[in-house]
């Protein structure tokens, strides 16, 4: 039996290869976390303040998982269409890219998809009926039809080998399986966000459908024969199992990474009963965001120390708050309204309310902001005067009434919106 990992190094994805060197690096990458239709607006609030700061538009690698493919598909298809920054900023996004997307979050797509896995005899229909959800989204859009710049890379996991899988313009695969290149055409960017936002438990894995021949090893040469049953048998989770930041694909090459992260907390929760085994999983699950976590502030710290081997950038997550930043910041919402409210807001697929969604927007326009303004305000073109919201998005008191349900899934009924904009319209 060969070992797999002495094969030409791919430096991007295998863990067993080291970094570039700072002398190597280059681009900026805009990681959007896992974590539903909650995380893909959170993210959507980020990139609304990124693009009014000047830098969307100087992305080179978008690393979504999850969620945050969600929202990746539909910034690319609209890129993909001719939508062009002008002066540095991409025009008339609040019509186009915000309202745009909302449509998207208010439908649910989880149920119909859940429930189709009853056939259970028949691999990857609950996700496959996903993957139908997401053609309204990228319009049949192929891998290769992605636009050459910014570079978008959707993540799911390989549960064969228990690492990423990657999903790009130019290939498919991870670094033990191989890669795809060019892409098939019948794996869609559709079916790449259907994989990346697959959840466990709801979703079983989605089968590739990839010939085993079809991959190459990092120095070009055919798959081992001996490992092409695995290839064959390839089942693909949501990136946020094996990792829910998306850092893997950009890491070790990029000069600045931003990490917008909407995935979910640990909830305490009593050790007994039939879901005892899920909180095992739960459990290790958590710890491993943790460590990623705590590595990737660690990175950039030593960064502004001009320590070797690390990348500049910054960090927001749905749990934080304005303050925890510079503790003089004005705008944004509590550190208890953060953690207590929003961050337990559902991490699903389905109906979202106006509500939700805009609360979810301001978070995330606001923490990007205070991140980019408190470490990384040299990337910064531009700096106009923030975004004025309703007044009722401005009153926690409000709104965590208007969210005191949210947290709340909804399996065997599916939510209505039933027109609840209270916070919206002030």
């Amino acid at each position: 039996m060969p070992d797999y990992f002495e094969s030409k190094r791919d430096v991007e994805h295998d863990p067993a290869s080291g970094p570039r060197s700072p002398k190597l690096r280059s681009g900026l990458a805009l990681c959007l976390s896992g974590g539903g239709y909650r995380a893909a607006l959170f993210h959507l609030g980020g990139l609304s303040r990124l693009n009014e700061l000047g830098v969307l538009s100087k992305v080179d690698t978008f690393s979504c998982v999850s969620g945050g493919s969600i929202l990746g598909a539909y910034l690319a298809r609209l890129i993909k269409d001719g939508y062009e920054p002008v002066d540095g900023v991409y025009p008339d996004w609040w019509a186009k890219v915000v309202e745009g997307f909302l449509p998207v979050v208010k439908q649910n797509i989880r149920t119909g998809p859940v429930l189709r896995q009853a056939k259970f005899w028949k691999k990857g229909v609950g996700p496959e009926s996903l993957a139908k959800h997401y053609e309204a989204i990228t319009r049949g859009m192929s891998l290769s039809d992605l636009p050459e710049r910014p570079n978008f890379v959707f993540c799911a996991t390989n549960l064969v080998f228990g690492n990423s899988w990657v999903s790009s313009k130019t290939r498919v695969g991870d670094y033990i399986s191989g890669y795809v290149s060019p892409p098939p055409a019948s794996w869609t960017v559709a079916k790449a966000v259907a994989a990346s936002s697959c959840f466990p438990p709801a979703f079983l894995p989605m089968p590739t459908g990839i010939p085993a021949a079809d991959y190459r090893k990092h120095d070009g040469t055919p798959p081992d024969d001996d490992l092409n049953s695995w290839r064959e048998g390839v089942g693909l989770s949501d990136g946020g199992v094996y990792d829910n930041l998306g850092l893997e694909p950009v890491w070790k090459s990029h000069k600045t990474i931003l990490v917008s992260d909407g995935g979910a907390p640990m909830k305490p929760k009593a050790p007994w009963g039939p879901a005892t085994l899920l909180r095992y999983s739960s459990v290790l699950t958590n710890q491993i965001g943790a460590v990623r976590k705590r590595w990737l502030i660690d990175i950039y710290e030593r960064n502004e120390e001009h320590q070797p081997d690390t990348f500049n950038g910054t960090y927001w997550g749905i749990e934080s708050a304005t303050r925890r930043y510079d503790e003089n910041a004005r705008y944004g919402y509590s550190k208890k309204l953060a953690k207590f409210t929003i961050a337990t807001v559902r991490t699903d697929l389905d109906l979202f309310t106006p509500n939700e969604c805009w609360v979810l927007i301001k978070h995330g326009y606001e923490l990007a902001d205070i991140a980019l303004r408190t470490h990384e305000p040299r990337i910064m073109a531009k700096d106009p005067p923030r975004r004025t919201w309703s007044p009722a998005l401005l009153d926690e008191a409000k709104v965590g009434e208007a969210l005191r349900a949210s947290g709340k899934r909804r399996y065997l009924f599916v939510r209505s919106s039933d027109g609840n904009d209270n916070l919206v319209k002030g």
